[in-house]
């Protein structure tokens, strides 16, 4: 990864939107980001651990921080997994994407 190419790219083009992809862990990263170029994406951070996206209202825009209920959450998904379950889906189709709650 060679933000520092990235940075001159968006130099060079000041009129064009020029986003950054690729190894950003947290929002504090992202923010330094933002300062170069004109977006951050939060791929793989976003994942592993999705709260992290309760932050980015407030670290961005400055509003108000939100609270994560985790446990709203978990008895959404649980209910999700049922449904799939019901339509002869697999329980491990749903739950290998809920890992990163738990981290």
């Amino acid at each position: 990864l060679d933000y520092n190419r990235v940075y001159r790219l968006k130099a060079k083009n000041p009129n064009k939107f020029i986003g950054i992809n690729g190894g950003i862990q947290s929002l504090e990263e992202a923010l330094q980001h933002i300062e170069h170029v004109d977006g951050a994406m939060l791929g793989r951070a976003a994942y592993h651990t999705p709260g992290i996206l309760a932050g980015v209202d407030a670290a961005f825009y400055g509003d108000t921080p939100k609270t994560f209920d985790f446990a709203a959450l978990i008895d959404a998904m649980a209910e999700y997994a049922a449904r799939h379950i019901e339509r002869s889906g697999r329980l491990g189709h749903v739950t290998r994407h809920m890992v990163g709650l738990f981290h």
